[in-house]
């Protein structure tokens, strides 16, 4: 069946920087689908560290998907993904990360340390 995208999926696919390529192999080789109550289809496909979700409706008149909407859920919902062809993006900033949270704790506890030092020392 051939795959059309409606202007909503492909504003998804371009803000969460998902690729056609990844849309397509989610929709003709999923892992999942699910019919919804609506009579669209949802399509599921494991990618690195999460899922590709692709919202279908059949179009069977003219032997299409067209698509609807198109996301990414990271299996934890603290990560993102790293970058890798064809899936999303990182996006979060180096706060959610933890390393600058993370190396300014460690630099105040040295010069605690420090100044606990010279306290101690004289």
């Amino acid at each position: 069946m051939k795959v059309v995208f409606t202007n909503h999926a492909r504003e998804r696919m371009e803000q969460r920087i998902i690729s056609e390529e990844l849309v397509l192999e989610t929709v003709q080789t999923p892992d999942r689908t699910y019919l919804e109550d609506d009579g669209d289809t949802k399509f599921i496909r494991r990618v690195y560290r999460g899922n590709i979700h692709v919202v279908c409706k059949p179009l069977p008149e003219e032997d299409k998907w067209l698509v609807k909407s198109v996301w990414f859920r990271p299996t934890n919902a603290f990560q993102r993904p790293t970058h890798r062809a064809g899936t999303a993006a990182p996006r979060q900033s180096q706060a959610a990360r933890g390393e600058w949270g993370t190396a300014f704790l460690f630099l105040i506890l040295v010069i605690l340390a420090l100044v606990l030092y010279f306290l101690v020392t004289r």
